[in-house]
């Protein structure tokens, strides 16, 4: 079968021909990919930085935002049949730690990754625990169910905040951050400001329906939001750009008493005032992922009630023989989401 894989060290990837293995461990679904997407982490590997470097294990077949249909099952399996479409919840949890037994098998003390640490979904075939696969119930078309995982992101980001009548500051408006904008005025967020240095997805972030956008190269964001709230500040600030500087400006912005949510992930250690923190009592709250599986009940409940303009979100789609324009593409931060298209 053909797959995209990390083979050798240094930037880029192959294209490679690699066995379809039908040999299933009990817990284990085979799917046959319809589409995958590309994630930021997928970048990091691509590019070979030092993150990827200390992680990846050469070869690995990457990718782990993935949707297809189920085409053989382990004896164990009990809740899905051959012809299920499902989407992939990259978590790969260890069903065995205090985590997993609590509930928060996102958080897993043992866990694993797909596409990572395991072969991934940017292939024709990929194998996954059951644990690991989400049975699709929406109305959509089913390549779009690729974005999911990442949808879940901000789900689960949102579902710690109340924005209801909130002003909400989103600090990156990459896919995450405009799935975040566009929940966020469905569940009736008063403003809901978008801050990029990307004039394309701030234009995206217009599209999901953002209040204000604001290009952090051009303008002064600190001034643009004072102005925008009448010098009260935001309620509730959501880091999904993981740029250092954004971390402190957000904080900076929040009104006493308030929230911020932390999702990027910067790529260097950082440095933020506690000062300011412990006097405006902010409460900053770390999300991870997905919550398995209450996340994805909550987005398959407000994609039925809100629906979602997939074909704005989605700019671009490529063949997996293609693989290296689509991360051109990403690269060159000129897109929204792109979908690879495998079946």
């Amino acid at each position: 079968m053909k797959a995209v894989a990390k083979v050798k060290e240094g930037i880029g990837l192959d294209l490679v021909n690699v066995d379809k293995s039908e040999t299933l461990n009990e817990d284990e679904a085979l799917i046959e990919v319809i589409s995958a997407s590309i994630c930021g982490t997928d970048i990091h590997i691509y590019n070979w930085d030092e993150w990827a470097r200390k992680r990846i294990k050469i070869p690995r077949i990457i990718g782990h935002e993935v949707v297809g249909k189920v085409v053989k099952v382990g004896k164990n399996v009990k809740n899905l049949v051959e012809g299920d479409i499902v989407a992939s919840e990259s978590h790969i949890p260890c069903l065995k730690c205090y985590y997993c037994k609590t509930g928060r098998m996102h958080v897993c003390k043992n866990l694993s990754l797909l596409g990572i640490d395991v072969d991934g979904g940017f292939a024709e075939y990929f194998k996954s625990k059951e644990i690991s696969l989400w049975k699709i119930n929406l109305n959509i078309n089913y390549e779009y169910c690729a974005v999911l995982e990442p949808l879940g992101n901000a789900i689960h980001a949102l579902s710690e905040a109340n924005v209801e009548l909130k002003n909400v500051l989103i600090i990156g408006c990459g896919p995450i951050g405009l799935a975040t904008i566009y929940f966020a005025k469905k569940l009736g967020a008063l403003n809901v400001i978008g801050v990029d240095i990307s004039d394309y997805r701030l234009e995206l972030a217009k599209k999901m329906n953002a209040d204000y956008t604001i290009n952090a190269k051009l303008e002064n964001v600190e001034k643009k939001v004072m102005e925008i709230t009448n010098n009260e500040g935001i309620d509730i600030f959501f880091e999904m750009s993981g740029a250092p500087v954004s971390f402190e400006k957000g904080l900076k912005l929040l009104k006493n008493d308030s929230l911020a949510i932390f999702f990027g992930i910067p790529s260097m250690p950082i440095q933020i005032d506690v000062t300011n923190i412990i006097f405006k009592e902010i409460n900053i709250k770390g999300v991870f992922g997905r919550k398995m599986f209450d996340t994805w009940f909550k987005m398959e409940y407000l994609i039925n009630k809100h629906g979602f303009p997939f074909e704005k979100f989605i700019t671009h789609k490529f063949k997996l023989e293609e693989f290296e324009e689509a991360f051109t593409t990403i690269i060159s931060g000129k897109c929204g989401k792109v979908l690879i298209k495998v079946s």
